[in-house]
C-alpha cells in the first residue's frame, strides 16, 4: 500500500514509551538492506507487499522499488505461499485474501529473499473490533451532507468497546470504489473517532471500516521521515520496514 489507523492518561503514556524506546540510528545506503512496507487486512480483496531499497542520505524521498524478490508468506513457523509480482506496480507483491485462513492471535510469518538478503518478519493478528456504534445511523439511512463552507467537519462519530487488558490501536478508513481511499484516521487508543466531512467529496457508495491493528503499525507510521530514507525501529529482521495485521468490521455508506 502506499500507505497503510487510532488515545486517557495511560494510553498516552503506552504510546509515549513506544516511541521514545525507538533508537534512531545512521541511514544506511541502498546496498545495506531491503525496505518493506507488508500488510495483512481483514476483510479485503489481497494481501499486498510493497519491496523497495532504503533511499541514501541527500537523495530524493521516494523509495527505489525491488521488483525482483521471491516474498512467501504463512501461519506459523513457515511461509510457504508464494505472492505474485504485481503487473501495475513495481515493488509490491500480492496474495488473494482467501488463500490465507484468518486465525486470530496466530503467527504469521513473512519471508523475503533477494540475491544473498533474506528477510523474516511474524505478525499476530488482533481480535475484530467489538460494539461498534456509528451516529448517526448510516445502516438504515443514506448520510446527507451539508456541504456549505461553515458545515461542521466531523460528520460521523465512531465508538467501540476496548479489550480488556492493554488497550490495542485502531484506525478507521473510508474507501470509493473510483477515488481509492478518501480517509485515513490517526491511531485511536480511546475506543472514539469521527470523520470529516471532506472524506465524502462527492456523493455515491463508500465503504466505512474500523480496523484492529497492532503496535508495529503504530510505532511505523510515527516515524515518517525514517520510512522515506531508513526504518528505525523495525520488526524485520535482516532489513527495514514493518509487518502488520489489521483485522476490521466494513460496511456500505450511501453518502447523499
Amino acid at each position: 500500500m502506499s500507505h497503510p489507523p487510532i488515545r486517557s492518561l495511560a494510553t498516552l503514556a503506552l504510546l509515549s514509551t513506544l516511541l521514545t524506546g525507538c533508537d534512531a540510528t545512521a541511514p544506511p545506503g541502498p546496498e545495506a538492506g531491503l525496505v518493506i512496507e507488508a500488510y495483512l487486512v481483514w476483510p479485503g480483496d489481497a494481501f499486498v507487499v510493497d519491496v523497495s531499497r532504503p533511499v541514501p542520505p541527500g537523495d530524493v524521498p521516494e523509495p527505489i522499488p525491488e521488483p525482483g524478490a521471491r516474498v512467501a508468506i504463512g501461519i506459523g513457523e513457515e511461509a510457504p505461499l508464494l505472492m505474485t509480482p504485481d503487473g501495475q506496480v513495481p515493488g509490491r507483491y500480492t496474495l488473494p485474501i482467501d488463500a490465507l485462513p484468518l486465525e486470530d492471535d496466530t503467527p504469521y510469518r513473512l519471508s523475503v529473499e533477494l540475491d544473498d538478503q533474506r528477510l523474516t518478519a511474524v505478525t499476530y493478528v488482533p481480535i475484530r473490533p467489538t460494539n461498534v456504534q456509528i451516529t448517526p445511523d448510516v445502516d438504515t439511512a443514506p448520510l446527507v451532507l451539508d456541504r456549505s463552507e461553515d458545515a461542521f467537519d466531523d460528520v460521523l462519530t465512531l465508538t467501540w468497546a476496548l479489550p480488556e487488558g492493554n488497550p490495542t490501536p485502531h484506525l478507521i478508513q473510508v474507501t470509493h470504489p473510483d477515488l481509492g481511499r478518501t480517509f485515513n484516521s490517526a491511531i485511536r487508543w480511546d475506543g472514539e473517532g469521527t470523520v470529516e466531512r471532506q472524506a465524502f467529496p462527492e456523493d455515491g457508495v463508500y465503504e466505512l471500516c474500523l480496523y484492529r491493528t497492532t503496535d508495529d503499525l503504530v510505532v511505523y507510521d510515527q516515524n515518517r521521515q525514517a520510512r522515506r530514507l531508513y526504518v528505525a525501529p523495525s520488526n524485520v529482521e535482516g532489513g527495514f520496514g514493518v509487518f502488520a495485521a489489521l483485522h476490521g468490521i466494513c460496511q456500505p455508506l450511501t453518502v447523499r
